[in-house]
């Protein structure tokens, strides 16, 4: 099964909760990873993605303490299906599960681009030559806090 990666801002982390189903328990939690869109001239934030991730071993359920509401993160995760017959006999369906299998945070010298995919760490960015006042980019507007350059978002 591929192992993919997505990055963003933590918007909320649930609470751990465990089931007990015969003799094993079971762990799951949520994690919410916003994904800010901005104006790539004004540095205007234009909207969101928000993207639920599901935690289901004990141990990456206890990983998302260390990263409370606004950490950048990158997440490594699988997509899981189970086919399902619907309750009133119509037919079938999927539930479809995003899988957390490991949460680690962005640091400004990862680069820029997230590797869908990859589980490998992402390259150090190459530092960049100065750009000509015509092709400057302009500075994130003031108060916009959640804006890093350094990582597109």
């Amino acid at each position: 099964m591929a192992q993919l990666t997505q990055r963003g801002i933590v918007y909320s982390v649930g609470n751990t909760e465990s089931r007990q189903y015969k003799d094993k328990t079971y762990f799951s939690r949520e994690l919410i990873l916003e994904q800010p869109r901005f104006d790539n001239y004004t540095g205007e934030k234009l909207g969101s993605n928000y993207i639920k991730f599901e935690a289901t071993r004990e141990e990456t359920c206890k990983m998302l303490d260390q990263f409370p509401k606004g950490s950048k993160i990158e997440v490594e995760f699988v997509v899981r299906g189970t086919l399902y017959q619907k309750k009133d006999n119509s037919g079938e369906d999927v539930f479809t599960h995003i899988e957390i299998r490991n949460v680690a945070p962005i640091s400004a010298s990862q680069g820029t681009q997230a590797q869908a995919g990859s589980a490998q760490p992402l390259p150090a960015a190459a530092p960049a030559a100065a750009p000509a006042p015509a092709a400057a980019a302009p500075a994130a507007p003031a108060g916009s806090g959640d804006y890093d350059e350094s990582i597109g978002f």
